[in-house]
């Protein structure tokens, strides 16, 4: 007996959209964290992660930082990129844990490849 695999594993109505604009660059709210848009201002919470841990930015194109400042520059840059998106991670009850990005869009081809999230 062969197993239509596909019937079996049905994922809902199909979606018709052909093209898929940027994710807009705006808070979001969920149950356990929110997503901010990311900016400078999130240095000062963020930085105690980021020294502690230089590791975390082996695979990306900046970091580890010296100081703060250094990050601060960095933020704010994230921050202005108009092809990808940025936000600060803060938890209900917390100050900034880190930050996340999604890329490689391809509004076409319907698909966000990458979700980052260092600190």
């Amino acid at each position: 007996m062969v197993i239509d695999l596909l019937e079996q594993t049905r994922l809902g109505i199909p979606i018709l959209q052909h093209e898929w604009p940027l994710p807009i660059k705006a808070s979001h709210s969920g149950r356990f964290v929110d997503l901010v848009p990311l900016s400078g201002d999130h240095a000062d919470d963020l930085w105690p992660s980021v020294a502690e841990a230089p590791d975390s930015f082996t695979y990306l194109r900046y970091g580890p930082f010296d100081d703060l400042n250094r990050l601060r520059i960095l933020l704010d840059d994230l921050s202005t990129r108009r092809d990808q998106p940025f936000w600060a991670v803060i938890p209900k009850q917390g100050s900034t844990q880190g930050w996340l990005s999604a890329s490689n869009f391809d509004e076409r081809g319907q698909q966000i490849n990458k979700l980052k999230m260092p600190g």
